[in-house]
């Protein structure tokens, strides 16, 4: 009996520790995203064409444009 009275503070303790630390990685795993949406905006006043990240751009403003320029090369 004195076993499981042993094991029971263990595993609580443990429960306890891998629930902050599954906290911690979701939090951290929020902040990354965050930031990495961040930078994401169109600076004002640049025309897609001239952006450096024209090319990768996923932005709707980036892909109507791309898909604009090749209706005008192809149709």
């Amino acid at each position: 009996m004195k076993e499981t009275s042993v094991q029971k503070p263990a595993r609580r303790e443990f429960l306890r520790s891998a629930g902050r630390y599954l906290i911690l990685g979701g939090l951290s795993a929020l902040a990354v995203i965050s930031l990495s949406k961040r930078g994401r905006k169109c600076p004002p006043q640049v025309v897609c064409q001239s952006c450096t990240e024209f090319a990768a751009c996923e932005l709707p403003q980036a892909l109507h444009v791309r898909a604009s320029d090749r209706k005008d090369t192809h149709g």
